[in-house]
């Protein structure tokens, strides 16, 4: 059974927090799913609800559950809560990672290089290890991660990130072979930079109106999610780069 012929959804998003990943999170709500944010000791759930109760009619189908993405008994643990709670989990959406660049390969260090790797592909790794056995055993479900224009065309001075997301999209390609005969999709979004706070912080000099809107991708990440739409589409990564 496709996820859209649940009453209500059960989606779990990972980096759900961020600037990224509270547009996400609405956008889930509004389409009516259950959305279970994974948290951290650091997370600041109060004034996270407040943000979201600002974008969406009601928070009620807003909750939280703990795990450390890096630590696999800790993510099953959090899938055993969700199972518990709600009986089954009809999507995962991926937006933990995070960026290091702009340097040469000779001036990009291996403590830079495992970091990379481990933010942006071991976390999603992990993920899916908690996560997959239960979609292929319901027969449904959908997974999309996060990975960037660095994964599908090589950028200098990103000799650490761009590989990281690279793996992580080969990840998805075996992922949604292993899975796609179970009625499961795996896929990934690769956004161009996202119009967000931090990103504007990070780069307060550049051109805003060309980068990408969080609440346009987030209608994305749903339509990969829970759409009928996305029932199709399985091993790819949408490119979503803005002007």
């Amino acid at each position: 059974m496709a996820p859209s012929e649940q009453s209500q959804p059960v989606v779990l998003i990972a980096g759900g927090t961020g600037g990224l990943g509270s547009a996400v999170t609405a956008a889930v709500l509004q389409a009516g799913a259950q959305a279970i944010v994974l948290t951290t000791p650091r997370t600041n759930w109060k004034a996270f609800e407040k943000e979201i109760a600002g974008r969406v009619p009601s928070i009620a189908d807003l909750s939280g559950v703990e795990a450390d993405a890096l630590a696999l008994q800790g993510l099953r643990g959090a899938v055993r809560t969700i199972l518990e709670g709600f009986g089954r989990i009809d999507a995962l959406i991926n937006l933990v990672g995070g960026f290091a660049g702009g340097k040469p390969l000779a001036e990009t260090t291996e403590e830079i290089l495992d970091q990379q790797f481990e933010i942006n592909c071991k976390t999603a790794f992990l993920l899916s290890q908690a996560v997959l056995p239960v979609l292929i055993d319901q027969g449904s479900g959908r997974i999309v991660h996060t990975v960037a224009g660095a994964a599908l065309q090589g950028v200098a001075g990103l000799s650490a990130y761009g590989p990281s997301k690279a793996a992580l999209l080969n990840l998805v390609q075996c992922l949604a072979l292993e899975a796609g005969p179970s009625g499961v999709r795996v896929n990934a979004i690769a956004p161009g930079t996202v119009d967000t706070p931090a990103n504007r912080s990070a780069m307060p000099d550049a051109d805003f109106t060309s980068w990408v809107k969080p609440e346009h991708l987030a209608e994305i990440y749903v339509m990969l999610a829970l759409s009928p739409a996305g029932h199709d589409i399985n091993g790819v990564a949408i490119p979503v780069s803005g002007a």
